[in-house]
């Protein structure tokens, strides 16, 4: 098809992200994501099957209820307070 390319509907892609002021071509997510700082080890029943997490990792669920594990590192570095 050629450029631009989206890897989802145009429609879909436009409510969802938005450009990064200064940097033409890079967007973010502009989602609101549940965060929560676990204080013990558990499995959390993510969509793709049960997944560990440890105390101190956050578990994070979207609008749709889906909940997934994210270490504190990669939280810390991909997710902004709302």
């Amino acid at each position: 098809k050629g450029f631009p390319y989206y890897a989802c509907d145009l429609s879909l892609f436009i409510e969802s992200y938005e450009g990064v002021e200064g940097s033409p071509g890079t967007y973010v997510k502009k989602v609101t994501t549940k965060a929560v700082r676990l204080e013990s080890d558990t499995v959390v029943d993510a969509k793709e099957g049960p997944m560990s997490a440890k105390a101190g990792d956050y578990t994070c669920e979207d609008a749709r209820g889906n909940q997934w594990p994210v270490r504190p590192s990669v939280f810390d570095a991909t997710y902004q307070l709302a």
